[in-house]
Order: C-alpha cells, then structure tokens, then sequence
C-alpha cells in the first residue's frame, strides 16, 4: 500500500520538463555522462574478465606493454609489463578468462612486421591451470639470443687452426697469382651479363609471368591433358597390335614409289608426248572457246526435243506437214517444171511463183 501511494504522489507530482530548473537537469545529464565514462574507463583499466599471467623469458627482445597476446593468430590479450628477476626477464600479460591455460602452456615473442612490432604467441596445452600462472623459462622462446650467438661463435673461431687457415690463404693467392689472363675477361664477361639482365628485368619479369600463367593453363587443362596422353598410348598400342598391316602398308607404298619411279624414268617420252597432246587439246579448246559457249546453249534445246520425241515409250514421235518433200525441194522441182513436162498449175506449185 504504500508503495502504492508513493507511485501515486509520484504521479500527481509529475510535470513536463520544460516547467523544471534547466540548471538542475544540466546537473543530472553531466552527472549521468561522468559516471557511464568513469565506468567504462575502470573497466577497461581494471581488466575485468581477465586473469594476470606471467612468463619468463631470456631476455626481452623488444617486447613492450600493450603488445598483443595472441592464441593461432587471435588477440586474447595484451602485455601489462615487464621487470627483470635475476637472468631472466618476467612479461606479465592480462588474458581473458576462458583461454585454457594448462600446465604445459608455451609463449614465445614473435615479430610482426618489419618495422619491429612484437607480440607473445601463447599455445595453450596440458589439462588443469597452470601452477602459479607462471610460464617457466624451460617453455619459452625469443627471436633470437644474443649472448648465445656470441658464445657460439667464440667456441666456434676457438677450434679454428689459425695457422692452417694463414697456409690455406697463401696457397690460394699463389694459386690466383698464377690464373691465366682470360680470368679478367670472364669476370668481366660475368659483370655484362649481370648488366644485360639489370636492363632487361622487365622482360625477365614479364617472362616469368607468361610461365606463370602457362603453368596454370596447364594445370587447369590437366585433365585434357591427361586423355590426350592416354588416347596416344592406346594409339600405339593399336599401331603395335597391328604391326604386320603397318608393314605390309609401308611395303605397298614402297612398291607404289618404285613403279611410279620405273614409270616416270622408263616412259618419260611418252609422258612427254602426252603431256603435249593435252596442253594442244587445251589450247584448240581455247582458241574455239565462242564455238563451244554456242554448242552448249544450243545442245540443250536439241537434247530436249530428242527427250519429248522419245520419252513417251519405246517408239519415236515425229511429224511431217509437208510429207516427205520439203517446201525448198519443191520449188526447186517448180523451176525444172517445163523441161520435164510437168503441169504449170499443180496445186503444190503455187506457192513458189
């Protein structure tokens, strides 16, 4: 209930902002601001959801606070420090909560860019938490261990034989001192070389990429490629299966090329002789070539009426108007009419007064 009439005088309270101070709500808003910043910067300071872990390290390869810290190339984390604990150095490291880190976890420092930017590369392994969240020494890597390389390097001149090295180096420059005089040349050869190839890296470039892509056409046309291959092996195959027609075939041609060799050597005169007649037949044909083109666009009405005359069955049809005296032969008659005695008034003659 009185809760009730709380909500109730709240209510009959209540009144638009405009009719409140400007000043107090102001107040509230920079108030309200301050806290939501306040909390979001603490969280990010104060780390929450993460745990602090540390690793040792032989030494601190460059490595700085705010480094990342990643898992298979994933940010987990980042660096929080680093301090010196005796011959070692101790990189503290703030990682969320739900990456595993089990008691055989490893960390090494890699380098990121070529610029030199650094990060800790952690592989989670083993089952449980890790005793102390404390990396050991024995679990750790760096790019690379200076003191180390200096040692080895040290141990290693120490069991070079200085005087055999000084008699290895006066044997050579003997050797070099008596080199013939076209050593300069090839050196001088060489230095071209390596000039003609400086002047001409675009087209070595451009070489390299039309292999490249010649590679590639290749690999995609594989399969082709591959059945080409086949179908010449079974093409051998069947030229091997069949080697006796192969022979037999190639015998053939060669008799063919022997008999056309016995033709040509033996009977070359008359091959001449022919080859003349041909190249006579051809040059009358073209002497009379106006003959011919009228021959050939008169032969085809005469081949159509021998057709129609003879194309109604196996006799021939044919008319003669005039009976077996043409027109001309009885004119002609008509002129001979008074020295053989014959009628002037004949109907037939009438027509060739």
């Amino acid at each position: 209930m009185q809760v009730i009439d709380m909500m109730r005088r709240f209510a009959r309270d209540r009144r638009p902002l405009e009719t409140r101070s400007r000043a107090w709500l102001g107040a509230i808003s920079l108030a309200v601001i301050t806290v939501v910043v306040a909390a979001t910067t603490a969280v990010t300071q104060l780390h929450l959801g993460e745990l602090t872990y540390a690793a040792e390290f032989g030494q601190a390869a460059g490595i700085r606070k705010g480094d990342q810290v990643t898992v298979a190339g994933v940010p987990v984390g980042t660096v929080d420090g680093t301090k010196l604990a005796g011959d070692r150095v101790v990189v503290t490291m703030k990682i969320h909560r739900d990456v595993p880190v089990g008691p055989d976890s490893s960390a090494a420092i890699k380098l990121t860019s070529v610029l030199g930017s650094r990060e800790v590369v952690l592989k989670p392994a083993g089952k449980g938490s890790l005793p102390g969240r404390r990396i050991p020494l024995a679990h750790t890597t760096v790019p690379y261990d200076l003191q180390k390389l200096l040692q080895d390097s040290t141990t290693t001149f120490e069991q070079v034989d200085a005087d055999q090295f000084a008699r290895s180096m006066q044997s050579l420059a003997a050797q070099l001192s008596q080199t013939p005089g076209v050593l300069p040349d090839a050196l001088a050869n060489v230095q071209n070389l390596s000039a003609v190839i400086a002047d001409r890296r675009d087209d070595i470039g451009a070489l390299l990429r039309n292999t490249a892509q010649l590679a590639t056409i290749l690999g995609n046309q594989q399969s082709d490629i591959g059945a080409l291959v086949t179908q010449g092996g079974a093409l051998i195959h069947e030229i091997v299966s069949r080697r006796d027609a192969v022979v037999r075939l190639l015998n053939a041609a060669t008799t063919l090329v022997n008999t056309a060799h016995g033709v040509l050597a033996v009977d070359h005169g008359d091959l001449d002789g022919m080859l003349t007649d041909i190249r006579t037949l051809t040059s009358m044909l073209g002497d009379h070539d106006a003959l011919l083109r009228n021959m050939f666009q008169v032969m085809p009405v005469a081949l159509r009426n021998i057709a129609n005359a003879t194309g109604s069955g196996p006799f021939l049809d044919f008319l003669l108007p005039g009976g077996l005296m043409m027109d001309s032969w009885m004119c002609a008659i008509a002129a001979q009419a008074d020295a053989h005695g014959v009628p002037h008034d004949l109907e037939t003659f009438k027509d060739c007064r």
